[in-house]
């Protein structure tokens, strides 16, 4: 089995106007090919996909892109968005709940994030052939993660993700933890 995975997918700014254009295989350039044949590609999505204007405050940039951004996600065959990262919350709960859904309805399955800690923390598992495999996202403690019943990011803790990670790898043959 063939997986590929990335990170920081996040397309705002210039990327924005190639969505805007239909110009995805631009942005893709050589890589579209190595896409297209691979058996399951991951992105880490490094922005809430939301119409929200309410950033959260904090330091640093709070960055979004627009849910039309899914179509590039698609065009490039991505199957998994790694979600747990500094940025997934810059909009709020509603921003994450925005990208879950719309990467759910467009059939992109998502790790690393949720509704609460115990939806956030729960891996994702694939089946190929006779293999089962499973996917573990956790984030450093920035502004993205929840601790409890609000949307946001799994969190980086070595006790807990060394429970979650070992709980995890019992119900799988291969575990790919991304940090």
């Amino acid at each position: 089995m063939k997986i590929f995975i990335s990170g920081d997918f996040c397309p705002i700014n210039r990327i924005q106007s190639f969505i805007e254009e239909d110009r995805m295989e631009d942005v893709y350039n050589d890589m579209l090919p190595i896409l297209q044949d691979v058996d399951y590609a991951v992105t880490n999505l490094e922005c809430p996909l939301t119409t929200s204007d309410k950033a959260i405050i904090k330091s640093g940039a709070a960055i979004k892109s627009t849910p039309d951004s899914i179509k590039l996600l698609k065009k490039g065959g991505f199957n998994l968005v790694t979600l747990a990262n500094n940025h997934i919350l810059d909009y709020g709960g509603n921003g994450v709940m925005d990208s879950i859904k719309l990467c759910h309805q467009n059939n992109i399955a998502t790790v690393g994030a949720g509704k609460n800690l115990d939806e956030a923390k729960k891996a994702f598992f694939i089946k190929h052939g006779d293999l089962k495999i499973g996917f573990y996202n956790v984030a450093e403690n920035e502004f993205g993660n929840t601790y409890g019943e609000s949307p946001g990011a799994n969190p980086l803790d070595p006790i807990q993700n060394s429970y979650d990670i070992k709980d995890a790898k019992e119900k799988c043959d291969y575990l790919l933890v991304i940090v």
